[in-house]
Order: C-alpha cells, then structure tokens, then sequence
C-alpha cells in the first residue's frame, strides 16, 4: 500500500508534494526571529521566577526558598535569602529597578508572553510615581 492509501489521500504525486510544499511554507513562515536572550544576573532571574509566579508558589520560608533556588541559578543561597523579602506583597524595592524591568519587558514579549509584560509595564509607572 502506497503511503497516499495508507492516510486515505486521493492525491495525484504532484498534489501530494504541493500540499507538502504549501505546510513547509506555513512552517517557515511560523518560525519567528531568535529570543535575543536577557543578560542574566541573579536579580533578573529572581525577576522572571517572579513574574511568571514561580516565587509564590509554595509556602516557604525565605530560608528554604533560597535552598531550593540555590540550585536553579547556580547562586549563594544566603545572596538569593537577602533578596527574596524584595518580593513579598506589592513592594517595588531596587531589585525591581526600571533598567532591569525594561529588559524583562522585550523578552516576555518575544517568548510569547504580552501579558506579563504589560504587568511589568504597570511596575514600571508605580516605580515612577514613587520617585
């Protein structure tokens, strides 16, 4: 049995292989630019576990969080603990400065992700009005 038979196509080979040409076409035409990546620095990562809820997720002590995290960003557990109270409630301490939330801006936006960029647009105009 041809593979034509095998998937129920009645399709002459030139069908066949325009149909094929016409899907890569749709994939290439999908694929977009390279994610021009964010030079990570502890405090950007903690940004981006953060907005994508990953810091709130469990019920942790700093302490264990750090443990945990420790590991992820191949960082010192007692300089991630320090960080972690910048994110607890609303508080826009200089961890969530405007160089760094601009960064984060442009790369949830090409991942896919306008929504959280939106959010830290938001955190941007707090961080200005409390200046």
């Amino acid at each position: 049995m041809s593979i034509k038979g095998m998937f129920g196509l009645n399709l002459t080979d030139r069908e066949l292989r325009t149909r094929i040409q016409d899907l890569e076409n749709q994939i290439q035409g999908n694929i977009s630019k390279p994610v021009k990546s964010v030079k990570s620095t502890m405090p950007k990562q903690l940004l981006i576990l953060h907005y994508l809820g990953i810091l709130n997720t469990f019920n942790l002590s700093d302490r264990k969080n750090s443990f945990l995290l420790e590991s992820l960003l191949n960082a010192n557990a007692d300089n991630i603990r320090k960080e972690l109270p910048n994110f607890v409630g609303d508080k826009l301490q200089e961890i969530k400065n405007e160089k760094h939330l601009t960064e984060l801006i442009e790369l949830f936006r090409e991942v896919g992700l306008p929504q959280i960029s939106k959010t830290i647009e938001n955190d941007i105009v707090k961080l200005k009005k409390r200046k």
